[in-house]
């Protein structure tokens, strides 16, 4: 630790903010979560925080980008997306490691949700992609699983202001944003609302997420029934299929309603109801 705190430390800061090569940067940003684990605790912090300006750095110059001109047309809109990439790979890798549960500063957590609505919106597929079935899902349950004696104020220049009402508070905050996805104008925010539902259903809901769950998001999950995009209705049918399987975990009544819904698109759109 030592090594890492005093020598490779300053080197693998070095490489991060070497903003003359973004592949030198690509290639020390896929070890980042690898190195930030063997830290000092502060030099976690401090890293992470490194890592969320060099992501809105980043962000800031691809929506830059869509508003120049350039012959290159796919480039000027999404910019160096590998690069957005490696960050979502990385967030989401840090926030399923075992140190980031004892973060007890709530403005970090808030910083990284900010980060994964803005990721949400990328022009390149394969970067909201990844954050509607990791990322996004990755935080939501971290948020859903820190409980309140864990926080061991570890990281003791922090302000320990995450408490179990805070943490709630951010977890409903967090989904409602998501669940608005559901009812936007653009098709591919209402593709992702189903992606990221499919795959929180393939963890384990619990506490107040799971309360959560079946008050707002399976709402807002009917909605999408009469959707005029067939990829959106082919999504929704598989997000309710996974619904379905947690059928001991919410009335009956819903249950129904899932039922009918299914129904009625099975019969609208034959070709595909058994995918």
């Amino acid at each position: 630790q030592n090594i890492f705190a005093y020598d490779l430390y300053v080197v693998f800061r070095g490489f991060l903010c070497c903003e003359e090569n973004d592949e030198i940067r690509i290639a020390a940003m896929t070890h980042a979560c690898g190195i930030i684990v063997c830290l000092r605790n502060e030099q976690k912090i401090e890293s992470l925080k490194l890592l969320i300006e060099l992501y809105h750095r980043v962000s800031s110059s691809s929506e830059k980008r869509m508003f120049e001109t350039s012959d290159d047309k796919r480039y000027s809109v999404s910019g160096n997306w590998r690069l957005r990439y490696c960050l979502v790979e990385q967030f989401t890798a840090i926030i399923e490691s075992n140190w980031f549960s004892l973060i007890s500063s709530s403005n970090l957590y808030r910083e990284i949700i900010t980060i994964t609505l803005i990721s949400a919106d990328d022009p390149v597929a394969d970067v909201n992609e990844l954050t509607a079935c990791k990322f996004i899902p990755a935080l939501i349950n971290g948020l859903t699983s820190i409980e309140k004696e864990e926080l061991k104020r570890e990281f003791a220049d922090e302000d320990p202001s995450l408490t179990a009402d805070v943490k709630s508070e951010l977890l409903r905050a967090y989904v409602n944003s998501i669940c608005e996805f559901a009812s936007s104008g653009c098709f591919t925010r209402r593709q992702l609302f189903c992606s990221v539902i499919c795959s929180l259903l393939s963890r384990d809901l619990g506490g107040t997420l799971e309360d959560i769950f079946w008050e707002k998001i399976v709402d807002s999950l009917l909605l999408l029934e009469k959707d005029p995009v067939s990829n959106v209705r082919l999504l929704l049918f598989r997000s309710l299929n996974r619904v379905q399987l947690k059928e001991n975990y919410y009335p009956k009544t819903t249950f129904d309603a899932i039922s009918e819904v299914k129904k009625r698109l099975k019969e609208a759109n034959e070709s595909w109801w058994m995918i």
